[in-house]
């Protein structure tokens, strides 16, 4: 096929291959919030100008080149200047050019059979050529703005201590993430650069503190203290096994609070042995209440006077509590074997009189767990 007819083809395609991209980023984006449906618009706008520039190329019989690519770099800088994470970027070029291939294909494969050879072609060179490029792009902004890390401690910062002002965000709100490792012994200041290290490498804002890293994540808008929007979150995914995570939300005025709030559930979670996992107030609610409240914590604390002598049962009680009271999770989790964990489960039974599988009872008795930290 002449490169004159690989051209009218592709042209012919091009404003179905267009449409279809565009219904399926808003399906496919729209879960990822606005901040994501914000990139459609300029995505397509770049699927149109990859198709002239595969015109262009199919008609002097010429390959794509880095030199060509400007407009994709372009893209690059705005999105970085939108705030937005590499991750974000990334999603965006994948989604939308893996949609424009997948339809142009399928569009030829009925009408333009001939054509499929100089589309999978173009797929091939043009999509890693743009992505590399964009990233980047986006990487050095970054670099042009101050070094990376630098900078985006300084937006940090600036946004905990309210002088917002300047540092080029422009979200109302944003989450507040504390990390750090679940388990402190071996190299707990290794383990915690890693966890900066890879939180940087994602793009996000962030901030080392001696204990823990602050990572703030902007969102589209403030709905109220709950976290729901964990899922948006692609910096936490990389993030594996064996964390823990403190988690508040608020208005970017009033961050100074949501930080303060994600710093009491940390301490919560820490103090109290939580294992690894995502927290929010909500998660250790029952803690607060009970350490803000000596009384009852004094009254509490007979409940498990008569575990004061194992330790082990202690612990078998605090895992049960904290594993929903799921069998074979929390065997899994004290390494015993279920029989094992039964056995433990009737003395705490025989010992305090109280059931670990009655609701009002189980509930007694992690308020009691809840109060062994808080001195009478």
């Amino acid at each position: 096929m002449r490169s004159g007819e690989t051209r009218a083809v592709l042209e012919r395609l091009l404003p179905r291959v267009l449409t279809g991209v565009q219904h399926e980023l808003n399906a496919t984006m729209a879960v990822h919030g606005p901040g994501a449906l914000a990139l459609i618009p300029r995505s397509v706008e770049l699927i149109r100008f990859g198709a002239d520039l595969a015109f262009d190329c199919a008609r002097e019989d010429q390959l794509i080149g880095q030199e060509t690519l400007s407009p994709y770099e372009k893209f690059g800088h705005v999105v970085a200047d939108g705030g937005f994470s590499a991750d974000s970027l990334r999603l965006g070029v994948t989604t939308s050019y893996t949609a424009a291939m997948r339809i142009a294909l399928a569009e030829a494969s009925v009408s333009d059979r001939a054509t499929l050879m100089p589309l999978v072609m173009w797929s091939a060179q043009l999509g890693p050529l743009v992505e590399d490029t964009e990233l980047g792009a986006f990487f050095h902004w970054h670099q042009q703005r101050a070094e990376t890390g630098r900078y985006r401690e300084q937006v940090v910062r600036s946004l905990l201590s309210g002088s917002a002002a300047g540092v080029g965000t422009r979200a109302p709100a944003h989450l507040v993430a504390l990390v750090s490792p679940a388990v402190s012994r071996g190299d707990p200041a290794g383990k915690l650069a890693r966890l900066e290290r890879t939180l940087l490498d994602s793009g996000a804002l962030v901030l080392a503190r001696k204990q823990f890293v602050v990572l703030l994540h902007p969102l589209p808008a403030f709905d109220g203290p709950g976290v729901r929007v964990l899922e948006h979150v692609s910096a936490l995914d990389s993030l594996g096994p064996g964390v823990h995570v403190a988690l508040a939300k608020g208005s970017t005025q009033g961050l100074l609070g949501a930080f303060r709030e994600a710093v009491t559930v940390w301490q919560l979670v820490r103090s109290r042995g939580y294992p690894a996992g995502f927290y929010d107030l909500s998660h250790v609610l029952t803690d607060r209440l009970v350490s803000g409240e000596p009384d009852i914590a004094t009254r509490l604390h007979g409940i498990l006077a008569p575990l004061a002598d194992s330790p082990v049962l202690l612990d078998t009680l605090r895992a049960w509590v904290l594993g929903n009271a799921d069998r074979r999770r929390v065997a899994a989790a004290l390494h015993v074997h279920p029989n094992t964990l039964d056995r433990r489960l009737r003395h705490i039974e025989q010992r305090t009189g109280l059931s670990v599988s009655r609701y009002h009872d189980l509930h007694l008795l992690h308020l009691a767990l809840a109060a062994l930290s808080v001195r009478p």
